[in-house]
């Protein structure tokens, strides 16, 4: 067996200190994240699409729920109904980061003719839970108040 000289021993620990840096990096950026699910079944009779319109119900409650994830309003009520609450009353910059980070952790999936999920990436499995299920309800809220609206 041949042994390492200098210079082969400064490879192998450069290459060391370089694996643990892109470890350290990957733990950094995500692969402590956790998804938290929920899934809306959407009710076909309460979505009014003329003959002429180009959306089937399911696109129209996803393009709704994309318009509401635009919104700071919206954003601030899912927030209130999870854990994340408490932050609310940090200062404006604070809760400005808040929403823009929540705002970006939600994602709206058209799963099929009936369903709608809601995937919210978040680095506590609770919070990404408690934020898809205010998702969801925040979004139901909305609707049936819009549905009474036109009644």
């Amino acid at each position: 067996m041949q042994k390492l000289n200098r210079t082969q021993w400064k490879f192998i620990g450069w290459a060391v200190c370089l694996l643990a840096l892109a470890a350290g990096l990957l733990m950094i950026t995500g692969v402590n994240k956790h998804e938290g699910r929920a899934v809306l079944i959407i009710n076909q009779e309460n979505y009014a699409v003329d003959d002429d319109q180009s959306l089937t119900p399911i696109e129209l409650a996803v393009t709704e729920l994309s318009e509401l994830q635009k919104t700071d309003s919206f954003i601030r009520l899912v927030i209130s109904k999870s854990d994340l609450e408490a932050d609310l009353a940090s200062n404006d910059q604070d809760i400005r980061q808040m929403v823009v980070d929540v705002r970006k952790s939600i994602e709206i999936l058209e799963l099929d003719e009936n369903n709608v999920e809601i995937l919210v990436t978040w680095n506590d499995p609770t919070i990404s839970e408690q934020l898809a299920n205010a998702v969801s309800k925040s979004y139901a809220e909305w609707k049936a108040v819009a549905i009474n609206d036109l009644e």
